[in-house]
């Protein structure tokens, strides 16, 4: 349950980043731009797209998580925006009109769905299926 805290913490410091340039945003109001750093590479870190690999330990009070890339990719240097552009997706909202399940996010519910299956098998239930005529008119 801490684990799920703490990925749930770091994912609202996606505020601090700026999906259109690669960048942090600092607010006004920021006291310090070295913790608004370290707090969007907590986000960073989540949705990384080179990262493979990771582990997470309980160090009270604290969720610990050490994202790595694969054994493929050997980089010591500090991410510039032009790698925070490659590896970091915006969040998808894809509602493209005129397709057949078109009026629904479908990158939501995908992401959705397999969460609450993963959830499901933990507990041997079998697998629930999306049904876009539904999700249409929520």
């Amino acid at each position: 349950m801490q684990t799920a805290l703490g990925v749930a913490q770091w994912s609202t410091y996606s505020k601090f980043y700026d999906f259109n340039k690669g960048t942090v945003i600092y607010p006004e109001n920021a006291k310090s731009k070295a913790k608004v750093n370290q707090d969007a590479s907590f986000f960073t870190g989540l949705i990384w797209r080179s990262y493979k690999k990771v582990s997470f330990a309980v160090r009270a009070p604290w969720v610990v998580g050490r994202f790595c890339h694969d054994s493929s990719v050997t980089t010591t240097k500090a991410p510039t925006p032009v790698d925070n552009y490659e590896n970091v997706n915006p969040v998808c909202t894809d509602t493209t009109a005129g397709s057949a399940d078109s009026g629904y996010n479908r990158c939501y519910n995908k992401m959705a769905l397999t969460y609450h299956n993963v959830k499901r098998a933990n507990h041997n239930t079998d697998n629930l299926e999306l049904d876009t005529n539904i999700s249409k008119y929520i």
